[in-house]
C-alpha cells in the first residue's frame, strides 16, 4: 500500500497512488490536464483520469485517447468546425467504450470507504488498484489494436460504411477515411469517393447535415487531389 499526504485533497492523493505505475509504462504526467502521456512510434497515446462529485464524495475514472500527428495536420486543413476536436484522432471512456454499453462493469471507482465515507489510504489504494485493472484489461490492448493506421483504415472503410464509435464527429469519418483511403489504396480511390457519397446521400439525418457532411466530403476530396499523401504520411 501506498501512503498519501492526508491533508491534499482526495484527487491528489489518488494521483500519488496510481503516477508510479503509469510512469513504469513510459508515460509523463500532465498536472494541468490530469492527463498521462507517452509516444510511441509515431503516435501519442493518452490516459486522462477524471473525478466525478455528488456532494462531497469523489469518484475517479478514465478516458483514452490515440493521437496520430499526421492525421490531424491533414484534418485541420480539411476541418470546418473550429470546436472540432483536433488533440485526439480516436478516444473513448469507461462510460462510452462500446464492448462494455451493455455490462455492469463498473465505470467509476469510489476514493472514500463505504463504512463512514472518509478518505483513507486503504480506499485511495483500492480506487488506484481498480483502475489500474480496468487500464491494464481494456486500454492497453485498445492501444495495441491501432498500432498503425492500416488497421483504423480498414475499420473505417469497411462496407457498408457505417459509424465508427471512436473517431468521433460524422465529419471526421469522411475526412479521415477518404484521406486513409487515398494513403493505402489510391488505386481504389474512386470507388471509395463514391461509397462515401452514398453514404451521404443517403442518410438520414436532416438536409442541414446532410449539407455539412457534403462540405467535408468535398474539402476531402480537393485536399486530397491537390496533394501527394504518400508524402505527408510516410
Amino acid at each position: 500500500m501506498i501512503l498519501t499526504d492526508p491533508t491534499k485533497r482526495p484527487k491528489e492523493r489518488f494521483i500519488e497512488v496510481v503516477q508510479d505505475y503509469f510512469f513504469a509504462k513510459g508515460y509523463t504526467y500532465k498536472k494541468s490536464l490530469n492527463q498521462f502521456e507517452r509516444v510511441v512510434d509515431s503516435r501519442k497515446e493518452v490516459v486522462s483520469i477524471w473525478y466525478n462529485k455528488t456532494i462531497n464524495l469523489v469518484r475517479a475514472t478514465l478516458s483514452w485517447a490515440i493521437l496520430f500527428p499526421e492525421v490531424e495536420k491533414i484534418y485541420t486543413k480539411i476541418n470546418m468546425e473550429d470546436w472540432q476536436n483536433k488533440s485526439t484522432t480516436l478516444w473513448t471512456d469507461l462510460l462510452n467504450y462500446h464492448p462494455l454499453r451493455k455490462t455492469d462493469v463498473p465505470k467509476d471507482f469510489d476514493l472514500y470507504n463505504s463504512a463512514d465515507h472518509q478518505y483513507d489510504d486503504i480506499s485511495i489504494n483500492n480506487a488506484a488498484s481498480e483502475l489500474i485493472k480496468s487500464y491494464e484489461k481494456y486500454v492497453e490492448p485498445f492501444f495495441d489494436h491501432y498500432q498503425n493506421l492500416q488497421t483504423l483504415e480498414k475499420e473505417l472503410n469497411a462496407m457498408p460504411l457505417q459509424h465508427h464509435f471512436y473517431i468521433g464527429y460524422g465529419g471526421r469519418q469522411i475526412a479521415i477515411g477518404l484521406t486513409l483511403g487515398k494513403r493505402y489504396h489510391p488505386d481504389n480511390f474512386d470507388s471509395l469517393k463514391k461509397s462515401y457519397q452514398d453514404y451521404i446521400n443517403n442518410d438520414k439525418e436532416d438536409e442541414e447535415f446532410k449539407k455539412k457532411m457534403q462540405k467535408y466530403f468535398d474539402n476531402a476530396v480537393a485536399f486530397l487531389e491537390q496533394n501527394d499523401i504518400a508524402k505527408i504520411i510516410t
